[in-house]
């Protein structure tokens, strides 16, 4: 990672550690998803161990699109997004710190603590491993994908709404590989195969979407 990046990723800590209800706030939302299903469902339900994959896996989702909205938009109305896409830095460079910064500073959390969601959604046995690897594998990705669409739409006057259209279709497989492995698990069977395809989004994603964000911040008003 290059000055640039460090530079980058330095001031998104920072604005953290200034902004503790921000950071809070995906967590909130996590555990909000999370214990509305548990309350919903009946006790010792089948259906809710069954699911629970899924559960985790959008309650994940809708985190980090909370979390990462407030990121570019931000940067976009102070004119920091400007400043950097005037930068004699390269600005791909610059995007892939502030994206790692998100993914450190709020996918990481929640992956930290989705085992207890886990626990209180009934999961048990080996799936609780698989999903948890699945989560490590596959949240860059997601938190890659939550980056891409909030730079698409940081000037944006209803972010808010168009900012779920954008990240949904990407984040589709995501979620689809990431619930497979648990149930792979689940039934005994290696989930190896979605794990690796998970690392390979992840790295696609890692290698690719800080060019994109790029070029999204180009296309920001001046």
């Amino acid at each position: 990672m290059t000055g640039g990046a460090l530079a980058i990723l330095r001031r998104e800590w920072m604005l953290t550690r200034h902004r503790g209800a921000n950071w809070a706030q995906p967590l909130v939302f996590f555990a909000v998803v999370v214990t509305a299903f548990v309350l919903g469902a009946e006790p010792e339900a089948p259906w809710l161990a069954e699911a629970a994959p899924a559960v985790v896996w959008v309650a994940l989702l809708l985190a980090l699109i909370v979390g990462s909205e407030r990121a570019f938009r931000d940067d976009a109305r102070s004119g920091f997004l400007q400043q950097l896409v005037r930068s004699p830095a390269q600005l791909p460079l610059l995007m892939f710190g502030k994206l790692v910064a998100q993914w450190l500073f709020t996918a990481l959390p929640l992956v930290l603590v989705a085992p207890l969601a886990m626990v209180a959604l009934q999961m048990q046995g080996e799936a609780v491993g698989a999903l948890w690897a699945a989560l490590w594998v596959g949240s860059p990705a997601l938190s890659m994908v939550t980056g891409l669409g909030a730079a698409l739409t940081a000037s944006l006057p209803r972010a808010g709404l168009l900012l779920p259209l954008c990240v949904l279709p990407l984040s589709l497989p995501i979620v689809i590989f990431g619930s497979g492995a648990a149930r792979a698990a689940e039934h005994g069977l290696s989930a190896a195969g979605p794990l690796y395809l998970l690392a390979s989004v992840s790295l696609l994603c890692i290698c690719g979407i800080p060019f994109a964000c790029a070029a999204a911040a180009k296309l920001q008003p001046t």
